[in-house]
């Protein structure tokens, strides 16, 4: 069987890849190709994806190397049909009569968006599943934790550390350049915290972040012991602007800060406490879910005492019932499975 994906995201009417839809996508692909489906993933941009996931053991991997353009699929002259495109795009309301009938099946990534009239399977990334479309017997829907294909690639690669008394606070800013984020890691807001602050490499973080930051490590007087002198100090906040840390930091961090989508879903697999900001409509389902499963939830606009009793009530939460929600890191093998089992009907 041959399958092909298509992801995007769209940032202030710039069309790009989208770290979660790709990762999802990515994902996918991979389950796919270990039932010995051939998948193609078509993106606005393939160098931005080769650049997010550069420092990953599988970023040299098949799948990663057959990274295509949007140009690439609707200038095609497809010789036979293939059996599936998965669509995972917000803005995607129609397609092409001739891409549409290179394909036997149209599945889509819907979350809590109505799917489009060309898909046959609406996928749901919404973990409430609250936000089905059952008013059109013509769709089958497919969603909620069951079929959640977020990529556990982080996870996978996470080396599990020691998490003592000095933990660290991670912030993973996907569509966030950094503004809002500067007045919430002050150290009166932070505390005893440090922050790893991670920036998609999608958008450049903002001069007053990166300055935030390079202050943190400027040297300091060393204070006491004998030799005296200048000694550098450890940085309370830190900025990466690459997913390639993402690996590294979610083994050593114990709490995640951030969006209620694929990351968060990555973090509470690891067992990291949640404190939750949605950043998009769509990620309104999954907070309140994973709310219903443990994790703190901030609705915007964020403010800095909001933030700074959520970490002063992290230490209180319990581990996130994820059980209930489906989340136990196959949830893109079982949507490989279904989608294979509908081709094959």
């Amino acid at each position: 069987m041959r399958f092909d994906l298509v992801a995007d995201a769209q940032q202030e009417d710039t069309i790009v890849v989208g770290m979660g839809h790709a990762r999802r996508c990515l994902a996918l692909g991979e389950a796919l190709r270990k039932k010995g489906v051939s998948a193609r993933l078509f993106l606005p941009d393939p160098s931005l994806a080769e650049r997010m996931f550069s420092h990953h053991e599988d970023s040299n991997s098949e799948f990663s190397s057959s990274w295509f353009s949007w140009e690439d699929l609707w200038q095609e002259e497809a010789r036979e049909a293939r059996e599936m495109l998965v669509v995972d795009s917000y803005r995607l309301a129609s397609l092409p009569e001739s891409v549409r009938r290179r394909y036997k099946q149209i599945a889509c990534f819907h979350d809590d968006l109505p799917p489009p009239s060309f898909a046959s399977i609406a996928i749901c990334c919404d973990l409430s599943t609250k936000n089905f479309d059952r008013s059109s017997a013509c769709h089958h829907s497919l969603g909620g934790g069951q079929y959640f294909p977020f990529h556990d690639r982080f996870a996978r690669n996470a080396v599990a550390e020691k998490k003592g008394d000095d933990r660290l606070l991670l912030w993973f800013g996907g569509r966030e350049r950094g503004e809002r984020l500067v007045p919430l890691l002050a150290e009166d807001v932070l505390g005893a915290w440090h922050a790893e602050v991670v920036i998609s490499p999608a958008v450049t973080p903002c001069d007053e972040l990166v300055a935030l930051a390079r202050d943190g490590e400027k040297t300091g007087e060393r204070a006491g012991g004998r030799t005296g002198g200048r000694a550098r100090m450890r940085a309370r906040v830190r900025v990466y602007n690459e997913a390639g840390a993402m690996d590294a930091l979610l083994a050593r961090c114990s709490v995640y800060v951030g969006g209620a989508g694929v990351a968060a879903c990555e973090a509470a697999l690891l067992g990291l406490k949640l404190i939750l900001c949605p950043v998009a409509s769509n990620q309104l389902g999954n907070a309140g879910a994973l709310e219903g499963a443990g994790a703190q939830v901030l609705r915007p606009p964020l403010l800095p005492d909001a933030l700074r009793a959520a970490l002063l009530a992290v230490e209180r939460q319990p581990p996130l019932a994820l059980d209930a929600l489906g989340l136990d890191g196959r949830g893109a093998e079982r949507l490989a499975q279904a989608l294979c089992e509908r081709v094959a009907l």
